[in-house]
C-alpha cells in the first residue's frame, strides 16, 4: 500500500515509549510489501499492484464496504436477554465516531482493507478516566513485531510493536495500547499473513493477462478484415489502396459502408485464432479463481459460468455468502473487541455484535407474515414488531397476545342468565353453519381463513380480532368436536 503523509495532530504521550527520527529499526518485513513478491508469472505482486486488477478490486470492495456497513452494537446481558448499551462510551465509538476525522464505516473498512492486504490491522487506544476514549488507525505496512527481552519483564508479558510514525519518527506500543486485528495466523506467531501475498500466483497471473491484453491495444495491430488480389501492387498502390480504404471505411461514422472492389479485389473475414480464444478464457477462470481466495459468490461479480441465475438461485448464493464469507469476519472482529477494547472486568456483561439482520431481511410481506405469526403465537408484541420495522412504539401494544387453544387450562364457569343462553344458542348456530362447510367440501383452510371469519362478524357481532382467535383455535384443533366449538364460541360472546 503507498504511504499517505495525512496533516494530524500528534498524539498525547503515554506508555508508549518514543524513539528519535532515523533511528534504525527492521524493514524487512516491509520490504516485500515495497518491492514485491515475484510469482511465477514474472509479476511482482504488492497490495497496490494487487488492486490494479479489476477481480482483486473487486473482491477487496465488496468485504470492506459490507463489513463496515453492518451496524455493530454493544449489548448487555440481563436476566430478560440481551439489550442495547448506549451509555458504555465504546458504543458510541463503534457506532458512530472513532475519533474527530473518521467516521466507524470509514475506521472499519480501514482495518478491514488492511486485514486482507497484510494479514493484520492496527487501531491505536486513547484511553482515559472513562476508559478508551478515541480509536486512532495506524498503518500495517508501517508496523513491525519487536521481540524484547521478556526474561526481564515480569509476567504477564506485553507485545512489542515498532510502529514508523510519519509525523514523528518511529514509537514503541504495546498490546494494551493497541486493538489487533489479524488472520490467518499460523500457530505459535504474532503475525497474520496477507490473502493477497498468499494468493500472489493467481493475482500475478491474473496481472499478466490485464498486461498482456493492454499492451495488445498499445501496440498491437489487429483486424478482421484482408483485401487480397490476384495481381501485384507497386509500393504506390499499396499506400493508395490502404490510405483510400481506410478514408472510406475507417471510424464509427463509416460503419457498415458497401465494399466498391475493382481490378480483382477480394474481401475476406478473419477470425479470432485459438490462442485469443484461450485469452479470454484465462481471463474468466482468473476472475473465478480470485473470487474462490476471497470467498466471493459468482453472482455478486457477474460470473454466469454458462447459465443465467434466477432470483432464487441468486437469493441462496446471496444467503450463503452472508453465512460463509461475512460471518468469519464479524466473529474475527467481534472477539477482538471483547480482547482489546473491553475491560476485564466488563466482558462478563458486555458483549458486541454485528446486526445482520439488515443484510437478510426479506421483502415486505414476507416480514409481515412472520410478524402476524408471532404476534399470534404469543411469543412476540406488536410494539416490538414495530421495532423491527423501525416504527415507534405506541402505548397498549407491550402485553403478548395469549392465544385461545394455548390458555392456562382453567375450566371457564357456565355462563348465567338469558344473555348466556342467547349466546350459546348463537354460537351453537354459528357452529353448525361451520359443520356444514366442512361436510360440503371445503378445505378447512378455506373455512377458517376465508368463509367463516366474515360469517361469524357479521352473524354474532365479534370483532375481527376475536374472529381470528376462534377460527386459529379451531384451524389447529381438527379434533375437536362441535361441542367443544359452541362452548369455544359461547366464551367469546359473554365477553362482547
Amino acid at each position: 500500500m503507498s504511504l499517505t503523509l495525512l496533516n494530524l495532530p500528534n498524539p498525547e504521550p503515554g506508555k508508549r515509549a518514543l524513539l528519535p527520527n532515523g533511528a534504525p529499526y527492521n524493514l524487512a518485513r516491509m520490504a516485500d510489501m515495497f518491492g514485491g513478491v515475484r510469482s511465477l508469472s514474472g509479476q511482482y505482486v504488492t497490495p497496490e499492484r494487487a488492486m490494479r486488477s479489476a477481480a482483486v478490486l473487486a473482491c477487496i470492495r465488496i468485504l470492506c464496504e459490507d463489513l463496515s456497513a453492518i451496524p455493530l452494537n454493544l449489548y448487555r446481558h440481563t436476566p430478560q436477554g440481551p439489550v442495547r448499551e448506549t451509555n458504555h462510551p465504546l458504543s458510541a465509538l463503534l457506532g458512530h465516531a472513532p475519533n474527530s476525522w473518521q467516521t466507524s464505516m470509514e475506521l472499519r473498512e480501514a482495518m478491514i482493507l488492511d486485514t486482507l492486504a497484510f494479514g493484520q490491522s492496527f487501531v491505536e487506544k486513547v484511553i482515559g478516566p472513562n476508559g478508551v476514549e478515541a480509536l486512532w488507525p495506524l498503518s500495517a505496512g508501517r508496523m513491525v513485531w519487536v521481540n524484547p527481552l521478556d526474561m526481564f519483564i515480569p509476567e504477564p508479558v506485553p507485545t512489542f510493536w515498532r510502529y514508523a510514525d510519519p509525523r514523528i519518527g518511529q514509537r514503541i506500543l504495546i498490546s494494551d495500547d493497541l486493538w489487533i486485528t489479524r488472520m490467518l495466523a499460523p500457530a505459535g506467531t504474532l503475525q497474520g499473513q496477507s490473502l493477497i501475498l498468499l494468493a500472489r500466483e493467481a493475482i500475478g497471473l491474473a496481472l499478466a493477462a490485464e498486461e498482456q491484453g493492454a499492451r495488445l491495444f498499445e501496440h498491437g495491430v489487429q483486424t478482421d478484415l484482408a483485401l487480397t488480389t490476384a495481381g501485384e501492387l507497386d509500393k504506390e498502390g499499396k499506400d493508395q489502396l490502404r490510405e483510400s480504404f481506410m478514408r472510406r471505411h475507417a471510424g464509427s461514422a463509416n460503419a457498415f459502408m458497401p465494399l466498391l472492389l475493382e481490378n480483382g479485389l477480394d474481401a475476406k473475414r478473419i477470425g479470432l485464432t485459438a490462442q485469443e480464444s484461450q485469452y479470454i478464457e484465462a481471463r474468466q477462470f482468473q476472475l473465478g479463481d480470485i473470487a474462490r481466495v476471497f470467498r466471493i459468490p459468482d453472482v455478486l461479480l457477474g460470473i454466469s459460468q454458462g447459465k443465467a441465475s434466477t432470483y432464487a438461485s441468486a437469493e441462496q448464493f446471496f444467503l450463503a455468502y452472508v453465512k460463509y464469507t461475512l460471518s468469519p469476519w464479524c466473529r474475527r472482529i467481534e472477539q477482538s473487541i471483547q480482547r482489546d477494547l473491553l475491560a476485564t472486568s466488563e466482558t462478563a456483561d458486555l458483549f458486541v455484535k454485528h446486526d445482520t439482520d439488515s443484510l437478510t431481511r426479506a421483502d415486505l410481506q414476507t416480514r409481515y407474515s412472520a410478524h402476524a405469526s408471532g404476534i399470534a403465537a404469543g411469543f412476540l408484541t406488536r410494539n416490538e414488531a414495530r421495532r423491527m420495522e423501525n416504527l415507534p412504539a405506541l402505548p397498549g401494544l407491550d402485553t403478548p397476545l395469549q392465544p385461545l387453544n394455548m390458555g392456562s387450562g382453567q375450566i371457564i364457569p357456565p355462563a348465567k342468565g338469558a344473555g348466556a343462553r342467547l349466546a350459546h344458542q348463537l354460537a351453537k348456530n354459528a357452529v353448525a353453519h361451520e359443520q356444514k362447510l366442512l361436510a360440503d367440501g371445503k378445505s378447512r383452510a378455506d373455512v377458517y381463513t376465508k368463509l367463516l371469519p366474515g360469517y361469524l362478524a357479521a352473524k354474532t357481532g365479534l370483532s375481527a380480532v376475536q374472529c381470528a382467535e376462534y377460527c386459529a383455535a379451531r384451524m389447529s384443533q381438527p379434533e375437536a368436536d362441535e361441542r367443544e366449538g359452541t362452548e369455544l364460541l359461547a366464551s367469546l360472546l359473554t365477553k362482547v
